[in-house]
């Protein structure tokens, strides 16, 4: 397990305890729920649109027509702000 895996696993088990300590029962039932990944996933398309829901449409045309690709921008500025 990587340091940032490691981390994150931390921070969850953090939460989880906190949640634990006030709601056992909701606790138990996040235990015993089976669909995690695919909760997860949802949520996690709905957070990158709401990213693209904040862009003009000029810009969100040019990404749906690829001609922008915004994860080779992404890691340009990445790239960037590594160096400053």
């Amino acid at each position: 397990m990587s340091r940032n895996d490691n981390a994150t696993t931390q921070g969850l088990t953090a939460f989880l305890r906190g949640y634990g300590k006030h709601n056992r029962d909701g606790l138990s039932a996040i235990a015993k729920y089976g669909a995690w990944p695919v909760l997860a996933a949802r949520e996690s398309e709905r957070r990158m649109a709401a990213i693209i829901e904040s862009l003009p449409l000029d810009e969100v045309v040019a990404i749906a027509q690829s001609e922008i690709d915004l994860n080779a921008l992404a890691r340009q500025v990445l790239g960037e702000l590594d160096t400053d």
